[in-house]
């Protein structure tokens, strides 16, 4: 099935949900349970109450932000780990497309303005039968009033909007994270991943700094070395190059993450 263009998403926009995810997997269920395809469902709402992040922390959804999140069939096994590479590289495309400075993309799955958290991105994967697709979830602090955030995050999350000193336009943003999001996904199924890591090499905080690496095992402390050709961090630890595939990053230069 071929990946949405940017004029086929079936767009649900909400002022506050539980979980955009959450709509997204419903729907996507009941889509199968009557034989048909959910591919380019998508709901967005401006304040969720039950948002989540990976490994199922809380995410914090305040008033002022944006949530989003796509179904997509078909992904191709050998992308689905880098998906959220991808999606972060889509994303800053579309904010800076709307006139934004340079963002940067934190492997493995946020977005970072001037060393801040702006934007995490949450793909998980839903089967039945011979049926497959992944829920693309993201959480934009686009104006998000710093008092809405919980205490302990408004030093590390802070909305896009407080960091550039003046608000900005979600209905011009809402329009083009889907575009480029469709965008990217083509791409990927076209030519395969390598355009979206040059990218984010281009982009990437991590590089040359210390960093606390939490894999499925083990803790690994080392300093970022850049991205491998297929997307791994790449970790020096005391000059042993390490790749790691799945990991969540806790500190960076010493400060915690998580």
């Amino acid at each position: 099935m071929p990946t949405p263009s940017p004029t086929t998403w079936h767009i649900h926009s909400h002022d506050c949900v539980p979980s955009t995810n959450d709509l997204a997997l419903a729907d996507t269920l009941d889509a199968w349970n009557l034989h048909r395809s959910a591919h380019g469902i998508l709901h967005i709402a401006h304040q969720q109450t039950h948002g989540r992040g990976q490994h199922g922390r809380a995410w914090s959804s305040p008033k002022g932000g944006l949530y989003l999140s796509a179904v997509a069939e078909n992904i191709p096994p050998l992308h689905r780990h880098r998906l959220p590479l991808v999606v972060g590289v889509a994303l800053a495309q579309a904010l800076e497309s709307s006139n934004l400075p340079q963002l940067q993309i934190r492997w493995p799955n946020d977005l970072v303005f001037q060393q801040k958290k702006i934007a995490g991105i949450l793909c998980e994967s839903v089967a039945r039968g011979d049926n497959f697709a992944t829920i693309i979830g993201i959480g934009l602090n686009l104006n998000t009033a710093p008092q809405a955030f919980p205490p302990d995050l408004q030093p590390r999350a802070p909305s896009l909007s407080t960091l550039i000193g003046h608000p900005l336009a979600p209905q011009k943003i809402s329009r083009a994270i889907p575009h480029h999001l469709a965008d990217a996904l083509h791409r990927t199924a076209e030519i395969g991943l390598s355009w979206a890591i040059d990218f984010a090499r281009s982009r990437d905080p991590l590089l040359g700094q210390t960093l606390r690496i939490h894999t499925h095992d083990q803790h690994l402390t080392g300093r970022g070395a850049g991205l491998s050709p297929t997307g791994e961090l790449l970790l020096d630890c005391s000059g042993t190059l390490r790749s790691i595939t799945l990991g969540t990053l806790t500190h960076l230069a010493d400060l915690p993450l998580r």
